[in-house]
């Protein structure tokens, strides 16, 4: 059996020292990041709303179709492309065409 010469079965001082390193800086961000949103929900709890101020829905298109962050216009066919790593599914085939909520 090989020996290891001034090996403690350990990390040694140095390692150790590194992780207590690593762990406090990540204790540090994390705490300023829960203070930044104990902020934010603060000044969102100062807001108001006008009574006068109506909140409106957008409105999209109804000529086109969307998928994928591409737009498709009324009738097109297409293959579509789910990205990596599954990419264009030639075998599926995509229409689009108007829907009536009515």
């Amino acid at each position: 059996m090989g020996s290891r010469v001034g090996s403690r079965g350990g990390y040694g001082l140095r390692g150790v020292l590194w992780v207590l390193a690593v762990v406090l800086v990540v204790s540090v961000l994390l705490l300023q990041s829960v203070e930044a949103k104990r902020k934010k929900d603060v000044d969102r709890d100062n807001w108001r709303i006008s009574p006068k101020h109506r909140w409106t829905r957008k409105q999209r298109k109804a000529s086109e179709c969307r998928l994928g962050g591409k737009r498709y216009a009324l009738e097109e066919s297409w293959s579509p492309d789910l990205g990596p790593p599954f990419g264009v599914w030639y075998c599926v085939r995509c229409h689009c065409q108007k829907v009536s909520l009515h």
